[in-house]
């Protein structure tokens, strides 16, 4: 029976292993896809060569319009990634109760008087 016990415990922990691992790529891609985006912002920024010296009002117009924008868009990036961290732990969640689902009940229990 402790065979028995051992094995649980091990099929156990191999699930809990596999379902973290599978939520901590998805995790990985996420934050990926976020850290892309942040960086194709940024260069944008660099290429607007923003300075201080007085230009046109439509050109000081656009600059601050871009930055209005940038500020709305960083508002929005700091939202998802609170989202993806309180998904996180749920996604981690599912995927252990969906690989605990997908094992078959083959080991019996059973007690001898």
């Amino acid at each position: 029976m402790s065979d028995q016990l051992s094995n649980c415990k091990i099929t156990i922990n191999s699930v809990v292993s596999i379902a973290t691992l599978y939520s901590s790529v998805r995790h990985c891609h996420l934050t990926e896809d976020i850290r892309k985006t942040i960086s194709i912002k940024q260069a944008e920024v660099k290429d607007m060569n923003l300075s201080d010296d007085d230009e046109a009002a439509g050109s000081w117009e656009g600059k601050t319009e871009t930055l209005r924008q940038l500020e709305e868009e960083l508002k929005g990036v700091k939202v998802s990634q609170k989202l993806l961290n309180e998904l996180l732990p749920k996604s981690q969640e599912e995927a252990v109760a969906k690989a605990a689902g997908n094992l078959s009940p083959s080991t019996i229990v059973t007690f001898s008087g």
